[in-house]
């Protein structure tokens, strides 16, 4: 009996449905797009590095040079490979003394990545590292930077000297 009354139900249902239209499937579409810019971070430690000169630091001929190893360590973040500039802004050393002194920016020079090779700052632009793409955690993108200023009894009289660099990072 229940397996009739079952059977009964099923074709009712069967029946009915018959005469019910189907529906269509109506499918739609989206595009996603994106435009990612260029992008690039820098950033310093540190923005600025002192040399304290002692008597000990001059040969006997009176020239001297001091290194501070390691003075600044600059940061990338980019998502394309760059260049790390670096120039003074200006071509001398600004001085604060008793006389008047001309000490030019080549006195300082850089050297990039705990590298011995020091290069001679200019007042224009020149390369300083390249890198990859990446966070400041890739390899590469972290560059300790060493700074050395030659000085000469006879040329660099007593006082304060001051010179700003800009480091600039540009993709390449």
């Amino acid at each position: 009996m229940k397996t009739i009354r079952c059977l009964s139900l099923v074709a009712g249902i069967l029946a009915l449905g018959a005469g019910l239209p189907v529906f269509a499937v109506d499918n739609q579409q989206v595009t996603v797009t994106a435009t990612i810019p260029v992008m690039m971070n820098l950033t310093i430690d540190t923005s600025t590095v002192t040399f304290a000169f002692t008597q000990s630091d001059y040969a006997a001929d009176g020239t001297g040079s001091k290194e501070v190893v390691n003075a600044t360590t600059l940061k990338v973040a980019a998502n394309t490979r760059w260049i790390l500039e670096v120039g003074a802004d200006a071509a001398n050393f600004t001085y604060s003394g008793v006389t008047v002194v001309t000490k030019p920016c080549g006195d300082l020079s850089l050297s990039p990545n705990g590298t011995a090779a020091y290069t001679p700052i200019t007042n224009i632009n020149r390369e300083l590292v390249r890198g990859e793409p990446g966070g400041t955690t890739t390899a590469g993108n972290s560059i300790p930077v060493s700074y050395k200023l030659n000085t000469t009894a006879a040329g660099d009289p007593p006082g304060n000297y001051v010179l700003t660099l800009t480091y600039t990072l540009v993709a390449q």
